[in-house]
C-alpha cells in the first residue's frame, strides 16, 4: 500500500513537472523530417479578405504641421550603425504638381545613450521622387521630403580635429588617453539602448524622442531576440491586426518580404481599391497608382481623444465584423460596425500613432521589393517609391542596389535578393551574390537566411511555379553554399516545406517558409494546385519580370505531370489564414520558427505552426570556396525520430522508465499530424 501511494506521488508529481517544464518538448525539429504533408482547411467562419481602410481614417491622416518629420522608420546599415529615415513636407498630387526643394531643409539626427541628452549629432541626405503618367486624366504625384541618416556612435560635434589632437598630446601627455577615446570611438555600441530625435533643429521641427536598441555584434553566440516576418501587408483591417500581433510579440527586427502597401490597386484619383485591378478597371491605360497610400502606411497621427480606445474596439471586432467609420465627437469617439451596431470609446487624451511609425522608429525593418513596388510610370521609370522611401545596406554590402543586399544581424547573415530584376547566372546580381557568399564566415555568422519575394517552392495554385525560371538559375548556388532558411510571400497564405533542393527532399537543402499572408486586400489563397479541377494551365502564372520555366516534374508520384494529385511530399504544412512568423535563434545550431494566424491574437500561448529548425554543418559541408564551390554530403539518412530531447527532458524521461509509472501520453499538435487535412 504505501509503495502504491509512493508511486502515485510520484507521478502526480512528474506530471506537474512535465507540464510546466517539458511542454516544449511536443514542438517537433526539423531532424524529424521529412513530415507526411499537413493540410488545414481554411476556417470558414473567418473572412478571406476586408477593404482597406481609407484614407480618411484618423489613423492615416496627416495631422503634422509641414516641415515636422513624420514616418520614421529605422533600418539595419551594419552592425555598429542604424539608418534613420522621416518624411517633412506637403505631397501634391493632381494635374501638375511642383516638387518640393529637399535643400530647404536639413536632415539631422540627434541621439544618445541617455533619454533626453543627445551627445551626437549626425546629419545625411534628403530627396523627393515624382510619380508621372502621360495619360489624359491621370493625376501625377511628388512625395514629401524624405530624409535618410546614418548614425553610429562617432560623436562628430565633440571630436578633437587631428591637428588639435596631435597637439594638445605634445602639450598634456595625460589628454592622450581621452582624446584618443574620444577619436576612436566609431560605432555604436552592441545590445545598447539608444534615444533619438530627427528632423530641422533651425525651423525648430524635430520629433518628439523615439529609442530603439542596437543589435548584437556578428559572432557564433549572440543573436537577435526575435525576428519578425511579414509578406503582402498591405493596409487593411486583417492588416492592422497583423501588426498589433506581432507587436505583442515583441521583436527586435522585422523582415519584410515585399508587396508593402498595395498602392497599385487603386487609380490615380483615388477612391475605393480593387482586390483585382484589371477586373475593376479594363480600361486603364497603365497600371496606376495612388501614391498617398504610402504615406498613409508609413504613418503616425496626432489626436485627442482617440489614444487607446481605436485599438481596443478594432481588436475585439476585426476578424467578425468591420468598421465602417470612426469619427470624434464631443462625446468622445463613435464607432460605426457592418453589423449594424454602435460604440463610443472614453475620452483620452495623448498621441496616437497608428499602424508601421509606433513599431519601425525604435525596431529596424529590412525591406525587399515585391510586384507591388514596381509602379510603372513615364519613360518606363519603375520601383521609384521602393526606391526613394527606403534605406537598405546597399554599399555596406557591396551591391550598391537596393534592389538585393546583405548584413548581419548578430550570428545571421542575412540575403535579400531581387526576384524583378535580372537574375541570371550572368548578371550582376548573381556575381554579386557568389562573391556575397564567398566571403561568408561561417564561424562568425553560422546561420545563413535568405529572403525574397515570390516563393520557389508553393503548392498552391496562384503563382504556382511563377518563378521557376529564377530557381533554375540561382537555386544550386544557394545549396552549395549552405543557406539554412529561406523566407519569401507573394502567395496570401502560409506554407512550410521540408528540407528539399531540386524538388527533392533533402537533409541538406535549405527550410522554405511562404509567409505572404499579412493581411491585404486581394484576399487570402484557399486553392492548391492539387485540388480537383485547380491546377493552372501553362498559360497562367507569368511573371511579371523574367522569363516562363514551367516544368512536368521528372520524377516521383507527380512525374510527367505539371500538378501534384495530392500534397507535395517537399509541403510539410500549409494552411490559408492572415498572420506573420517569429524567428528565434537560440545558438549556432538550433533555432525556433512560429508562425502566429491572426485569429490566434486572442489567445494565450496559441500558435498555428512551430518547429525547431536544427543545422546540420558536419552532415553537409563545403570543402572549397574557390570559384568551382563543391559540396560534400553523406547519403540521405533516416532521421525521423531523431530529435534530441534537451537534457531537462531526458532526465524525466529516465525518472518516467526508471519508475514505470504510466503516465497520459502527450500528444503534439499541428505539425506532428502526419498525412491529414485538418478541420479547422
Amino acid at each position: 500500500m504505501e509503495l502504491c501511494k509512493l508511486r502515485m506521488a510520484i507521478a502526480i508529481i512528474l506530471q506537474m513537472i512535465l507540464h510546466v517544464g517539458v511542454i516544449s518538448q511536443c514542438i517537433p525539429t526539423t531532424l524529424e523530417g521529412p513530415f507526411m504533408p499537413v493540410t488545414r482547411s481554411f476556417d470558414p467562419s473567418l473572412r478571406r479578405g476586408s477593404d482597406d481602410i481609407p484614407m480618411d481614417d484618423p489613423r492615416l491622416k496627416r495631422n503634422v504641421t509641414s516641415m515636422f518629420p513624420e514616418q520614421i522608420a529605422l533600418a539595419i546599415s551594419s552592425p555598429t550603425s542604424m539608418w534613420v529615415s522621416w518624411v517633412t513636407g506637403d505631397s501634391q498630387i493632381g494635374l501638375n504638381v511642383t516638387p518640393l526643394d529637399p535643400s530647404t531643409v536639413a536632415s539631422e539626427v540627434w541621439y544618445g545613450k541617455e533619454s533626453g541628452k543627445y551627445s551626437m549629432q549626425k546629419t545625411g541626405d534628403s530627396m523627393v521622387y515624382s510619380q508621372l503618367y502621360p495619360f489624359e486624366g491621370l493625376q501625377n504625384y511628388t512625395s514629401g521630403i524624405i530624409h535618410h541618416v546614418k548614425i553610429d556612435g562617432k560623436q562628430a560635434t565633440q571630436l578633437f580635429s587631428i591637428a588639435t589632437y596631435v597637439m594638445l598630446n605634445l602639450l598634456h601627455s595625460d589628454i592622450h588617453a581621452v582624446s584618443i577615446g574620444l577619436f576612436m570611438k566609431i560605432g555604436l555600441e552592441p545590445g545598447t539602448k539608444y534615444y533619438y530625435k530627427c528632423g530641422d533643429s533651425a525651423f525648430p521641427a524635430m520629433s518628439e524622442e523615439q529609442a530603439f536598441q542596437s543589435l548584437p555584434l556578428p559572432g557564433p553566440n549572440t543573436y537577435p531576440s526575435r525576428i519578425a516576418v511579414i509578406g503582402d501587408l498591405g493596409l487593411t483591417s486583417n492588416s492592422t491586426t497583423t501588426i498589433d500581433h506581432l507587436i505583442e510579440n515583441d521583436p527586435s527586427m522585422i523582415l519584410m518580404v515585399g508587396d508593402l502597401t498595395y498602392a497599385n490597386q487603386y487609380l490615380t484619383t483615388g477612391g475605393k481599391g480593387a482586390s483585382c485591378f484589371s477586373c475593376s478597371f479594363p480600361n486603364a491605360p497603365i497600371r496606376e497608382t495612388y501614391q498617398p497610400r504610402w504615406d498613409g502606411w508609413g504613418r503616425a497621427e496626432e489626436s485627442e481623444a482617440l489614444k487607446g480606445s481605436l485599438w481596443i474596439v478594432e481588436r475585439a471586432v476585426r476578424e467578425f465584423v468591420t468598421v465602417v467609420r470612426v469619427r470624434e465627437s464631443e462625446s468622445g469617439v463613435e464607432f460605426e460596425f457592418q453589423c449594424g451596431c454602435s460604440s463610443s470609446g472614453a475620452q483620452e487624451s495623448g498621441i496616437m500613432r497608428r499602424f508601421m511609425e509606433p513599431l519601425i522608429s525604435r525596431v529596424p525593418m529590412m525591406v525587399i521589393e515585391g510586384n507591388h513596388e514596381i509602379e510603372p510610370q513615364a519613360a518606363e521609370i519603375t520601383f521609384k517609391s521602393y526606391l526613394t522611401r527606403f534605406s537598405v545596406p546597399s554599399e555596406e554590402s557591396g551591391s550598391n542596389t537596393n534592389f538585393y543586399y546583405s548584413f548581419d544581424a548578430g550570428g545571421v547573415h542575412f540575403i535579400m535578393l531581387g526576384a524583378y530584376v535580372d537574375y541570371n547566372n550572368t548578371g550582376a546580381q548573381y556575381a554579386w551574390l557568389k562573391k556575397d557568399l564567398l566571403n561568408l564566415d561561417r564561424s562568425i555568422t553560422p546561420w545563413l537566411v535568405a529572403a525574397w519575394h515570390p516563393p520557389w517552392y508553393n503548392s498552391y495554385s496562384s503563382h504556382y511555379q511563377e518563378f521557376e525560371c529564377m530557381r533554375q538559375e540561382m537555386e544550386a548556388l544557394l545549396y552549395h553554399y549552405g543557406v539554412d532558411i529561406v523566407l519569401s510571400g507573394h502567395v496570401h497564405a502560409y506554407e512550410r516545406m521540408n528540407r528539399v533542393y531540386n524538388y527533392t527532399l533533402d537533409p541538406c537543402g535549405p527550410l522554405y517558409i511562404t509567409v505572404g499572408d499579412g493581411g491585404n486586400i486581394e484576399q487570402v489563397d484557399v486553392d492548391h494546385a492539387d485540388d480537383l479541377g485547380k491546377c493552372p494551365s501553362a498559360g497562367d502564372n507569368v511573371p511579371e519580370f523574367g522569363g516562363v520555366c514551367h516544368l512536368n516534374f521528372s520524377s516521383g508520384p507527380a512525374k510527367g505531370y505539371f500538378c501534384w494529385d495530392r500534397q507535395p511530399e517537399w509541403s510539410a504544412y500549409r494552411e490559408s489564414s492572415f498572420g506573420h512568423g517569429i524567428l528565434e535563434v537560440l545558438n549556432s545550431t538550433y533555432a525556433l520558427w512560429t508562425w502566429h494566424r491572426n485569429q490566434d491574437i486572442y489567445k494565450q500561448d496559441s500558435h498555428g505552426d512551430q518547429i525547431y529548425i536544427v543545422r546540420q554543418p558536419q552532415l553537409c559541408s563545403i570543402t572549397s570556396k574557390e570559384s568551382d564551390v563543391t559540396i560534400l554530403t553523406s547519403q540521405p539518412k533516416e532521421t525521423r525520430g531523431g530529435f534530441k530531447i534537451p537534457s531537462f527532458g531526458a532526465f524525466i524521461c529516465y525518472l518516467l522508465i526508471t519508475t514505470l509509472i504510466l503516465l497520459p501520453r502527450t500528444k503534439c499538435m499541428g505539425t506532428g499530424r502526419r498525412g491529414r487535412r485538418v478541420s479547422p
